[in-house]
């Protein structure tokens, strides 16, 4: 079956400022982190690290990135429903926990759709029809390795250039019609629930 799954952190819970707040570090503007450390780059050990990014509060009060919503909103009705969030924990079960209540807080009409997986993402791959969209390069090369389709997030901070987010958001539209298997005319079948045609939406009959 074609699904999509999509991953939270850095996608579209701010993880990276989350953090940069415990640590007191000010992340630079309008940047694209095309890779990057976050140990290395907050200057402190990996055992510090660890040992302040956990418990539940820090999770659940994750701020939501302002392009979070149409981009939930443009995978459901890609996809009419066929996708879920796909995360992975730390090992710490304030982070399971905190996790949950955030996608409960922030997409409660989807709440359900949440899969915490720990290890490599990839196992959750079940050939071309799945597509994985996550910030993190490693799981994209294992998601591919294991067989299915992918789009790379790449991880920014909240004040980037709305313009460049618009032109990802539309070509992640491609490509998951491109995975469903559908096409624009697709918008203009009726809906045998509702009987509508066209900027249809999904959350409410189907």
């Amino acid at each position: 079956m074609k699904f999509i799954r999509l991953d939270l952190d850095a996608v579209l819970a701010n993880f990276t400022k989350g953090a940069a707040r415990i640590f007191n570090y000010t992340l630079p503007e309008k940047t694209q982190f095309d890779s990057y450390d976050l140990i290395s780059l907050f200057g402190i050990t990996k055992g510090s690290f660890y040992k302040r990014i956990r418990g539940h509060d820090f999770w659940v009060n994750l701020e939501k990135y302002p392009w979070a919503d149409e981009l939930v909103k443009l995978v459901h009705e890609e996809t009419k429903g066929q996708w879920c969030f796909l995360t992975k924990p730390m090992m710490d079960s304030g982070c399971w926990s905190g996790k949950a209540e955030w996608v409960k807080k922030s997409f409660p009409k989807h709440t359900q759709r949440l899969v915490i997986g720990a290890g490599a993402k990839s196992k959750f791959c079940t050939g071309d029809e799945d597509l994985l969209i996550d910030d993190n390069t490693k799981n994209i090369r294992e998601w591919e390795e294991a067989g299915g389709e992918t789009f790379l997030w790449p991880e920014v901070t909240e004040d980037y250039h709305p313009e460049k987010i618009q032109e990802r958001l539309k070509d992640l539209r491609l490509k998951i019609r491109s995975t469903m298997g559908t096409t624009p005319e697709d918008d203009a079948i009726e809906c045998p629930m509702c009987l509508s045609r066209g900027g249809h939406s999904w959350d409410f009959c189907c």
